[in-house]
């Protein structure tokens, strides 16, 4: 029942200031059979309101964007944008961000959200690169055009001669959408 789910997704965050709460939620998340119960729990996570967000939350994140589960990675990527960052940032969560937008697998919205929520990208390999020039063609989505262009590709390491190439080849309107900043992109 939905309601009965929100309810207790709201009791949990309401109550997740407790070390045994926190405790449950990543124990959740970790060892949850059935995907319903992991999905409580990270929407729970994303209502508990921290402003200092416990690590090991993070920790079981980073986990939690290995799955192949679109459901569950989806929820995954969206509790990442919606926690405040950890001061100094958090590696495995970063890398797992980046994984999943490099994952073919991954549907493309979850690709390109994880990459915006990682924001600057740490290096750009061809495949990927190729992946978010395609993305700005006009007969994409608005949506897709917009987090395809959002990175700031001039701060990146591009690891392919090739690219570079391409990059510089770039129409005018491609490079204007790359300079689109995050906090104006919406994905759906």
């Amino acid at each position: 029942d939905d309601d009965a789910q929100a309810e207790l997704v709201a009791q949990l965050a309401q109550l997740a200031k407790s070390p045994a709460i926190q405790g449950l939620i990543v124990e959740t998340l970790r060892e949850a059979k059935p995907v319903e119960a992991r999905l409580l729990a990270l929407r729970a996570m994303s209502e508990a309101g921290f402003t200092v967000v416990p690590s090991n939350w993070f920790d079981e994140l980073a986990q939690v964007l290995a799955t192949n589960d679109p459901l569950l990675l989806s929820q995954a990527v969206s509790v990442a944008r919606q926690l405040p960052p950890l001061k100094g940032g958090h590696p495995a969560l970063k890398q797992s961000l980046f994984d999943v937008g490099r994952r073919g697998t991954a549907p493309l919205p979850v690709r390109l959200e994880a990459l915006v929520v990682l924001g600057a990208l740490p290096q750009v390999e061809p495949a990927l690169f190729s992946m978010l020039l395609t993305r700005l063609h006009p007969d994409e989505s608005l949506d897709v055009r917009s987090s395809a262009g959002a990175f700031q590709l001039e701060h990146t390491v591009i690891v392919d001669k090739s690219i570079r190439r391409t990059a510089s080849a770039s129409s005018p309107a491609s490079i204007r959408l790359i300079r689109i900043p995050v906090a104006l992109v919406k994905l759906a």
